[in-house]
């Protein structure tokens, strides 16, 4: 209501491009971080919808293929589900396992970490929207499954073994690289 009410949301994009300037990392920034807040609190199909009539349009006024800036809205309104304060995935999670809801909330936070990379492969690379031919499909899909696969070690400290800090460093680097394949 205080988006519709304000006339805000008519607004929206014109203050996105304004403030971005000619950065699309900004720009996707305020984007992800916009859905985050707005749908913290709402089911994920509302969530979805509101953040895809806000934020998409502005994504898409700046280049991005509108599959690639409805997939980045759409999963940032998913993940809206498990970041903290509200984090009602998690919350309630941890309700039915009588867990800490604070450090149930964190934890689940912390392990979706590697969601939060996928949405700006989204846009760097439509190959992992299907848009390319199978070569560039597969070879981007398994990069940055490997990619996935590596940051999910940095984020839980363990593959295989537990890892030391350097390592932890190293699949870092080795992350990055592999989920945005064109470095």
């Amino acid at each position: 209501g205080l988006i519709v009410y304000t006339g805000l949301g008519l607004k929206l994009t014109f203050l996105l491009i304004d403030w971005s300037e000619t950065s699309l990392l900004i720009a996707l920034l305020f984007v992800a971080i916009a859905c985050l807040v707005m749908g913290m609190g709402m089911p994920t199909a509302a969530a979805y919808l509101m953040v895809a009539v806000l934020m998409a349009p502005a994504l898409i006024e700046l280049g991005i293929s509108t599959m690639a800036a409805h997939m980045f809205v759409f999963y940032f309104a998913i993940l809206s589900m498990v970041t903290p304060p509200v984090g009602m995935a998690s919350y309630a999670a941890g309700g039915l396992a009588k867990a800490n809801l604070w450090s149930t909330g964190l934890t689940g936070f912390r392990l979706s970490l590697v969601a939060f990379i996928v949405p700006f492969a989204f846009v760097t690379n439509d190959a992992l929207l299907f848009n390319g031919t199978w070569g560039e499909i597969l070879w981007v899909t398994v990069s940055a499954g490997l990619g996935t696969l590596a940051l999910a070690g940095v984020v839980t400290g363990y593959w295989r073994r537990g890892l030391k800090l350097f390592e932890r460093i190293f699949l870092g680097a080795a992350a990055v690289l592999l989920i945005s394949p064109e470095l």
